[in-house]
């Protein structure tokens, strides 16, 4: 659950400065709250929970999640994600290497990678892969692709 907790416009509910994270256990009932504060809410009068996603993002079996943290300019949104520990508590992570970043879309489990792709001007995609190692570090790959035209 994510409620509204504090707006610039108090009168009207509009535009968040900071979100409460609510998450419940629904086995034993337990809740975790996490003061969320976006970089920029800006662009939103509603808190963007169309922008929230549940996966497992460390490749730890457990479920993580993001949400919007920055509407991005001309990189799109980037996002802030929480991982879930072994006590299901969701805590963030720097040296995870797309925090404030990309949405990780392209997960693949059996070889611990993901793949994010942008825009490079008006004619090529960067392509980055993200591989966790086994001692837990990130090695990071990046490729200029060409557009394919139509």
């Amino acid at each position: 659950m994510v409620e509204a907790g504090e707006y610039t416009n108090e009168k009207e509910q509009k535009y968040p400065i900071s979100a409460w994270i609510i998450i419940t256990d629904k086995k034993n009932k337990k809740s975790q709250e996490i003061h969320f504060e976006p970089n920029s809410w800006t662009t939103y009068s509603d808190l963007p929970c169309n922008s929230f996603f549940v996966k497992d993002f460390n490749f730890d079996g457990l479920e993580d999640f993001t949400i919007v943290w920055d509407q991005g300019g001309n990189a799109g949104k980037l996002y802030e994600y929480y991982f879930q520990d072994k006590n299901g508590i969701f805590s963030t992570i720097d040296s995870f290497p797309l925090q404030h970043g990309m949405l990780a879309e392209d997960i693949d489990v059996t070889n611990k990678t993901i793949i994010t792709q942008s825009i490079a001007g008006c004619c090529h995609i960067n392509l980055n892969k993200y591989k966790l190692d086994s001692n837990g570090s990130w090695d990071i790959s990046s490729e200029q692709q060409e557009l394919k035209k139509n």
